[in-house]
């Protein structure tokens, strides 16, 4: 797919470099599988102009594979934040526990063991600001899923909150989340995430990177959400708490 996932990457970045909205991609450069998606992802790597400064990842119970998408500078920001609509069109902000690696994990002929991850990650509180270069995410996540983990899985940025070491006596599970905006709660529940435990998969990404570019000491790295995605309003300010552990604060500014 390598012509086609470039053609659709090429696509992809000028909505993004635009912010002028795709319906879809066109019927001949729709990935039909994971690779297709990694391809047209490193494709589009190739056209931003910026260093990988860390990732985020699914690899939920039923996916064969996990999927996984690069994170820039740019659009990492600490809480309490200010993130520009531009970036945030979708309106809609997602609670994460986030993680970020304190050693490198280089590339190496025997794997790395899940003591070996767990040691060396700390974690915070953090939102996924959800982004979409297609006119209609919910439609595309009904009808083509592929795409939008193509679209860099749909992220806008990410906000993270203060980072812990002690994040591993903590139960998130069992752990209230709550995002409040105004006297609104967004949401509120008890764990969520799809693994139970977001650091579940942090071993299977660190064991996939193994056998390529590996990992640096640093980067933030994105499991997934408890919440799913939920619709904020601009200008007002989002608090998301996991009781007993930290909060973050994120406003998405007109």
């Amino acid at each position: 797919m390598t012509t086609t996932a470039r053609q659709a990457a090429e696509l992809l970045f000028q909505a993004r470099k635009t912010g002028t909205k795709l319906p879809e991609l066109p019927v001949a450069l729709k990935p039909s599988s994971m690779d297709d998606v990694l391809a047209i992802i490193a494709e589009m790597d190739a056209l931003i102009p910026e260093p990988i400064a860390g990732y985020k990842f699914h690899k939920k119970p039923n996916m064969p594979r996990l999927c996984f998408a690069p994170l820039y500078a740019s659009r990492l920001y600490r809480s309490p934040a200010l993130i520009p609509i531009a970036i945030a069109s979708t309106l809609a902000l997602e609670a994460e526990i986030c993680f970020r690696l304190t050693r490198d994990f280089p590339p190496r002929d025997r794997p790395y063991d899940s003591e070996e991850v767990f040691d060396a990650v700390e974690a915070c509180v953090g939102f996924e600001v959800v982004d979409s270069r297609y006119r209609d995410l919910r439609k595309m996540v009904t009808d083509s899923l592929n795409e939008v983990f193509a679209d860099h899985m749909a992220n806008g940025a990410f906000v993270f909150g203060d980072w812990r070491e002690d994040w591993r006596t903590h139960d998130f599970a069992q752990t209230r989340v709550t995002m409040i905006q105004g006297t609104s709660f967004v949401a509120d529940q008890i764990g969520g995430h799809p693994n139970t435990d977001p650091s579940a998969p942090l071993p299977a990404f660190v064991e996939h990177m193994r056998l390529t570019t590996g990992l640096k000491a640093g980067m933030p790295i994105a499991t997934g959400s408890f919440t799913s995605w939920r619709p904020v309003k601009a200008d007002e300010v989002v608090t998301v708490t996991f009781e007993g552990f930290g909060q973050a604060k994120a406003t998405i500014v007109r």
